[in-house]
């Protein structure tokens, strides 16, 4: 297996075997933010309110769960034997002392039980107050607003929780398109306790809490971006140490999304320290609304890069791809044909498909890649927070 340094040095030639699609210059969907057409309905100021929170909190909560159901039933003693030198074509994780919050279901399962998974009746996407929070303390957690039927909900993570299980992988690694980075925005919550928490800059945490820590675009102004996106951590080594009992887990944000940013990521795993660069780093990844569902562009541009790197990385990298969440009723019309809802259902089996390609049916043990299916968990819901 190729080191890191070995590996940035030779991305260029290891990356050549595919042929990258340039973004294009020409297209406006590649210099603005693709949920703000969304958000910014053609005719209704109610409707605007419709995606102005996202289906993040849950997605945050997936993430954790779907790494801690990779590891279920598996022995650590058996990874550790891994990172010195045996069978480095699996993944390799560290020590936990707060295992087995997630029972009942395989990795494998409960990806197929997301895809299945409905909005409730009661479901608090369906009953959503938008009142701005009086204060910055993390509200109690309302619950799913999916069921999943044959395996358990998602556990909801505390932050000692959270802190316990990214520590047990070598790095987390988010990138792709404004959906991740708000997931983003949701971990760095939960870590931090603070509704502002994901903001670096003090005089931008007041207009950026709740709800409107998710607004990208100035809605009196739409060409111009907020505090609430440009000032936001972009690595987790920015908290405080002590939320984490002294050492936080590492992370890091890439808001690249035309391509993979192959060189950031082996840069950013490359300066981790050695005990953690022997363990799995886990990448989350999406896009896909930037180039209108253009499934030739995720191929190349994407997945394709990822599976590159998996087959010279040891240990196993952990991808999975987060499909892209049920679209709104606001879409600008001249939007719709390629951003509707039967372009992205189309566009999610058509990744789906994609990844089965380069090994999807393999075990999540040896790197597998694995996608989230947020589409039925989400359609109907006037709200994207739960």
């Amino acid at each position: 297996m190729a080191t890191l340094p070995d590996m940035q040095q030779a991305s260029g030639v290891a990356m050549s075997t595919y042929r990258r699609v340039a973004t294009d210059p020409d297209d406006p969907l590649d210099d603005q933010d693709p949920y703000s057409r969304q958000r910014h309905p053609p005719s209704s100021s109610h409707s605007s309110r419709w995606t102005s929170q996202r289906f993040v909190y849950s997605a945050a909560m997936v993430m954790l769960a779907l790494v801690a159901a990779t590891i279920v039933g598996l022995r650590e003693e058996r990874y550790f034997r891994t990172a010195h030198g045996r069978n480095q074509a699996r993944v390799v994780v560290g020590p936990r002392r707060l295992g087995g919050l997630y029972r009942g279901c395989s990795s494998s399962e409960f990806v197929r039980e997301l895809q299945l998974a409905r909005i409730k009746d009661d479901g608090p996407s369906l009953h959503v107050n938008y009142t701005l929070p009086d204060s910055n303390e993390l509200p109690p957690w309302p619950g799913f607003s999916f069921a999943m039927q044959a395996c358990p909900d998602p556990h909801f993570f505390t932050r000692p929780e959270a802190c316990d299980l990214l520590k047990s992988y070598g790095s987390l690694y988010i990138a792709g398109d404004s959906f991740m980075r708000h997931v983003w925005d949701a971990l760095l919550l939960l870590l931090s306790g603070d509704l502002a928490g994901a903001v670096g800059r003090a005089d931008a945490k007041a207009d950026c809490r709740g709800e409107h820590l998710f607004n990208d675009r100035d809605l009196k102004n739409f060409s111009n971006t907020t505090p609430c996106r440009t000032g936001i951590y972009v690595t987790l080594d920015r908290l405080s140490s002590s939320l984490c009992d002294g050492e936080m887990p590492r992370g890091g944000l890439s808001s690249a999304y035309s391509d993979f940013p192959t060189s950031h990521f082996l840069s950013f795993l490359s300066s981790a320290p050695d005990d953690v660069r022997r363990r799995s780093p886990v990448l989350f990844y999406a896009g896909g609304v930037h180039f209108n569902y253009n499934i030739t562009r995720t191929k190349l541009n994407y997945v394709q890069p990822i599976a590159e790197l998996n087959r010279l990385f040891g240990p196993r990298l952990v991808p999975v791809w987060h499909g892209n969440h049920a679209p709104g009723d606001n879409i600008a019309a001249h939007y719709y044909q390629t951003q509707g809802r039967d372009s992205v259902k189309k566009y999610n089996q058509d990744v789906e498909d994609l990844l089965q390609q380069f090994g999807s049916e393999a075990p999540a043990t040896e790197g597998a890649f694995r996608m989230l299916h947020f589409y039925n968990a989400t359609e109907g819901g006037v709200s994207l927070c739960h």
